[in-house]
């Protein structure tokens, strides 16, 4: 849209300096006059040749960065997934420690009141047994949150990445168009200048 907006005003720049030229002598440099129009349409056409390049880089940079917007999106669903998967596991696991521990209390409570010491060491058994076992929810919790911040790390770092590559992308784009737009102002000045002194 800026290169578009320079177009236009370096057209009028044109046109009044051509009207201008035109007025003061106009049958004295009719020739140069047509040469002046026709290397200003030249130059008028390699840069709107130069905008259309432009719009290509700028179409596949647009792509590029739309490829990688649904590379990251799709990461991110990936993780949510991960993580309600997670969730419901241990939902489960509670709920089954939970119906497991229940039991345990309630064998314990018919042993004490009916069986003998060989019943006892039953309940010990199964004591120990459930406490390896909520040893090992927690070992896996622990692994599951280890999990989870790892993929969460590397998500960050990833989006930190793009985001520098987007605005290096994007400043090297603008220095390319500014040198692109202060050549075209230096030309058009160049042989503006020359036309004064011829």
């Amino acid at each position: 849209m800026l290169l578009l907006d320079v177009f236009f005003v370096s057209l009028s720049i044109v046109v009044s300096v051509s009207s201008s030229v035109g007025s003061d002598s106009e049958s004295l440099f009719s020739c140069s006059k047509f040469d002046f129009e026709e290397k200003l349409l030249e130059k008028l056409v390699r840069f709107e040749h130069k905008l259309q390049l432009n719009d290509i880089k700028l179409k596949k940079w647009e792509d590029a960065f739309s490829s990688q917007l649904d590379k990251m999106e799709e990461a991110i669903k990936r993780t949510e997934i991960f993580v309600e998967t997670m969730q419901e596991n241990q939902i489960q696991e509670q709920s089954r420690l939970n119906d497991s521990y229940q039991e345990i209390i309630d064998r314990f409570k018919f042993q004490t009141k009916n069986e003998t010491k060989f019943h006892g060491e039953q309940i010990n058994t199964l004591l120990k047994s459930l406490s390896s076992k909520l040893e090992e929810v927690s070992n896996a919790e622990k692994n599951r949150e280890t999990a989870l911040e790892l993929m969460q790390n590397t998500l960050h770092q990833d989006q930190n990445r793009f985001n520098k590559s987007f605005d290096l992308i994007l400043e090297m784009f603008r220095l390319s168009s500014n040198k692109s737009i202060n050549e075209l102002i230096a030309k058009q000045q160049k042989g503006r200048i020359h036309l004064e002194i011829s």
